[in-house]
């Protein structure tokens, strides 16, 4: 949500509050924190004042020339992905967070195209991704496929760093955002 709007603060009111603070944050690829008061007891900060005057560049235009280029990075790893798979290679998604489940749900990217989800966290293995219908397992170094998909793009360069013999053996990271890219040998 972006903050300018002819009332920002709009949603909070019936419940007596208002923003007082916003700013940028980098956590999770771009964020915006926002922090929120009852009504008329806390000054604007400049900084939510400058986050304002900032969001007025996020015109009706540049949001459809966003719409676009998330439609097309769509289309691009989609396609990607089922040639990988019509070449029978093995592809496993690196990790099951959240946010790589709004990926493969928008992106209609399911079981018939991943294998299985990766993943350390003992509560989410045994389930299956929501929408994508992607068993989530254990990772195992025995169980390695030839094309990770990796869901937590934003930290990719830690993973890529933890995975580098595995990189190194030939196994290959498909980074989908801001553009496709596959990390190889």
């Amino acid at each position: 949500m972006l903050l300018h709007t002819s009332e920002p603060s709009k949603p909070f009111i019936s419940f007596g509050l208002e923003i007082f603070d916003a700013y940028y944050s980098e956590i999770h690829s771009g964020s915006i924190i926002s922090k929120i008061s009852h009504a008329g007891t806390r000054e604007k900060t400049q900084r939510y004042k400058d986050s304002l005057e900032k969001d007025k560049e996020y015109t009706k235009e540049k949001l459809i020339e966003f719409a676009k280029g998330v439609e097309s990075s769509r289309n691009k790893l989609k396609e990607k992905l089922t040639e990988l798979k019509h070449e029978g290679v093995k592809i496993y998604a690196y990790g099951a967070p959240a946010k790589g489940n709004t990926l493969l749900n928008y992106f209609g990217i399911d079981h018939t195209l991943i294998d299985k989800a990766v993943e350390i966290n003992e509560m989410k293995i045994g389930s299956y991704l929501p929408g994508s219908h992607i068993p989530i397992v254990k990772e195992d170094p025995d169980d390695v496929p030839d094309y990770y998909l990796l869901l937590s793009h934003n930290f990719a360069e830690e993973i890529i760093h933890k995975n580098k013999k595995l990189i190194f053996n030939g196994v290959k990271f498909i980074i989908p955002f801001p553009e496709i890219k596959i990390i190889e040998r």
